[in-house]
């Protein structure tokens, strides 16, 4: 019964593949109300594309071949409970499948990130982790400066154990003394003071100032744009960029996330795809 599962996704994947490829890794992943599939191709000995990515498929086609198999997975998944569905196709005809039970209603950006290292051994694309508050004094300096107008601003500044070849890539920038320093945004620009912030780390690509004040937890970007509660906080995972490259997508199903805009050009009108639904909300960067 299974193996006509397959076969059936198999068949429906198959006619927007290349002529020549090596092996397809299809991704399912389900929480309560919505869910995630996708797929890639190899189509040489290292690289793997992403199914967005293939020439002479649209974004809506995609979304109404996931919804066909949504179908297909529906009654399988009801009756075994599994979450997460991996199957790896080559191009002899052999298929491995893995199946994974565990819940990841409130984590699956972030589990779809590792399973991308684990499946298609792609190194995650975002700033490394550099700040605990007990270790950032010997990993970065936290710089007070209060000028002549009594104007304070912060700034990070490396120490001996920052790797130098680090500094660019984390957003550093020589100052007028030829110094390292990537300024933050005061805590005071949020209604808070440097004794509010428990955390400094990195959250999805943006370097967030973590503060607790008044048993209200909230995340505030380092530098620029505005801050957000953790109760709303939910953004796609993207490139490294400020916290206006993320604007909010209401879907008309009531679905509502935070979509990086970084890399469209401005005045470019794009689609977004629903996760829940499968509508396309159509935006315009401005």
């Amino acid at each position: 019964m299974k193996n006509k599962i397959y076969q059936k996704i198999f068949e429906k994947i198959s006619i927007y593949l290349p002529k020549e490829w090596l092996k397809i890794v299809f991704f399912a992943g389900y929480t309560e109300g919505s869910y995630s599939i996708k797929f890639f191709v190899k189509n040489n000995k290292h690289d793997y594309v992403d199914c967005f990515a293939l020439p002479g498929i649209s974004k809506t086609e995609l979304i109404k071949l996931f919804m066909d198999i949504d179908k297909i997975l529906s009654a399988d998944r009801k009756d075994q409970g599994w979450s997460i569905f991996t199957m790896i196709i080559d191009n002899t005809g052999k298929i491995e499948v893995e199946f994974e039970y565990d819940e990841h209603s409130e984590d699956l950006i972030t589990y779809e990130e590792n399973w991308r290292e684990k499946y298609l051994k792609q190194i995650r694309n975002k700033l490394v982790k550099i700040i605990y508050l007990n270790t950032w004094k010997t990993e970065i300096a936290v710089y007070k400066d209060v000028n002549e107008e009594h104007v304070v601003t912060y700034y990070l500044m490396p120490t001996d154990n920052t790797k130098p070849e680090l500094l660019q890539t984390l957003g550093f920038q020589k100052n007028e003394s030829k110094k390292w320093i990537l300024q933050l945004d005061s805590p005071d620009n949020y209604n808070l003071t440097w004794d509010d912030v428990i955390d400094v780390e990195e959250i999805n690509g943006i370097l967030a100032i973590i503060c607790e004040k008044d048993g209200l937890l909230s995340v505030n970007p380092a530098f620029g744009g505005s801050g957000m509660t953790l109760d709303s906080y939910y953004m796609a995972l993207g490139t490294y960029g400020d916290f206006g490259d993320y604007v909010q997508i209401i879907c008309p199903c009531g679905e509502s996330w935070y979509f990086n805009q970084r890399k469209i050009p401005y005045g470019a009108k794009y689609e977004v795809p629903c996760d829940k639904c499968g509508t396309l909300i159509m935006r315009k960067k401005v």
